[in-house]
């Protein structure tokens, strides 16, 4: 079964809920972790919209910083890969994410 997500709310399969200040774009699950998406409004700056929540519920980690606070650039997309999660920023970087830690492992630009 997939967790399921209303604007900023995730509910797991054990039906415990998460709530994000931003509402939730995507959400892939994994063995051990939920990663999820947050769809970042018009004019707020917030690089780091990528999060691991355990299955009980609990938000293990925020994805590492790449940029300085001042360049808007969050993630528009996460994707299960051979290799575990890949995430998509706005400026064309994609990064491999650590499932357990949220730090970024690898990256490389597209554009």
């Amino acid at each position: 079964m997939m967790p399921s997500f209303s604007e900023n709310n995730l509910t797991l399969d054990t039906g415990r809920q998460v709530s994000f200040k931003h509402d939730i774009d995507k959400v892939v699950s994994f063995d051990n972790v939920v990663v999820v998406l947050l769809k970042m409004p018009s004019g707020v700056i917030f690089n780091e919209n990528v999060f691991g929540v355990s299955l009980d519920g609990q938000i293990r980690w925020q994805i590492q910083s790449l940029l300085p606070d001042t360049e808007d650039s969050p993630h528009i997309n996460i994707k299960r890969s051979a290799n575990g999660l890949d995430t998509y920023n706005w400026s064309g970087l994609i990064t491999r994410v650590d499932l357990k830690t949220g730090r970024i492992v690898d990256r490389r630009i597209t554009k």
